[in-house]
């Protein structure tokens, strides 16, 4: 993320192109022209960010699949790290304060399946 945060956005999307989706206003989802105002709001020719937060904000934005599945393998080992602390995982953390039962429960360290019935 340290790196990512040098770089100016004109330049990352010449790495990694935005992906030609038009339709997102109309199904409520990223496209090519939200991820372009996201990136007006930052600036082209301005680094992405100081902060890993603000690093995140941006990818999180952005819209290219290589860079969803990044997100996602970021958030999972993020999770992980949280189990191996012994703490719920992220998803596992929104959804108790939600009040919304997940499929596993912590049994100390481990993950055990919840039986229904």
């Amino acid at each position: 993320m340290a790196y990512i945060s040098l770089v100016t956005p004109r330049r990352f999307t010449s790495i990694f192109p935005i992906t030609k989706e038009y339709d997102g206003n109309r199904r409520g989802t990223k496209d090519y022209f939200y991820t372009v105002d996201k990136i007006a709001e930052l600036g082209w020719d301005k680094p992405i960010g100081e902060t890993s937060e603000t690093v995140f904000d941006f990818l999180w934005d952005y819209n290219n699949w290589d860079i969803t599945f990044f997100l996602v393998e970021f958030m999972s080992l993020m999770s992980d790290m949280r189990r191996a602390k012994g703490q719920p995982g992220i998803m596992e953390q929104w959804a108790a304060e939600n009040g919304i039962q997940t499929l596993y429960a912590p049994y100390h360290t481990r993950w055990r399946p919840i039986r229904y019935g």
